[in-house]
């Protein structure tokens, strides 16, 4: 299946002029370049987009399926932000999700940590997009 039937024509646009290295259109904003990266068709390199290597190809989402879910009550851990308490089962406390986004963008932006490190703390897809679009935002204009 191509991705092309699926994508809307500025994300075809916005798209094209990444893989091209053309600006992008005007209309193109961190949502456009979300939902492409959530496809897999671009990747952000030091919070610039970038073509990834499947192009317009995409393959199909796997089948949901409960097999391999976990039963049962989930075991309290320590919030993953640092603030050290701890979680009702989840990887963070509510809200601190956003909190552990912010200090990571803030850190790369900084130059404390680097941007590999700083994806590998967050760990899940969608807190590495929101800090990335952090990062482009604190970023100062060149």
């Amino acid at each position: 299946m191509t991705a092309t039937t699926e994508l809307s024509p500025l994300a075809l646009e916005t798209l094209n002029a990444i893989a091209s290295g053309e600006p992008l259109p005007a209309k193109a904003n961190s949502r456009t370049i979300g939902a492409l990266a959530r496809r897999g068709l671009v990747i952000q390199i030091d919070g610039k987009p970038v073509a990834s290597s499947v192009g317009l190809q995409v393959a199909e989402p796997p089948a949901s399926s409960t097999e391999g879910k976990r039963k049962g009550k989930r075991t309290p851990q320590e919030c993953r932000c640092g603030c050290g308490e701890m979680t009702g089962g989840g990887n963070y406390r509510p809200g601190h999700d956003a909190r552990h986004v912010g200090q990571v963008a803030r850190a790369v932006v900084a130059k404390e940590i680097s941007l590999a490190e700083g994806m590998d703390q967050l760990g899940s897809q969608a807190l590495q997009l929101k800090a990335q679009a952090q990062i482009v935002r604190l970023t100062p204009a060149a």
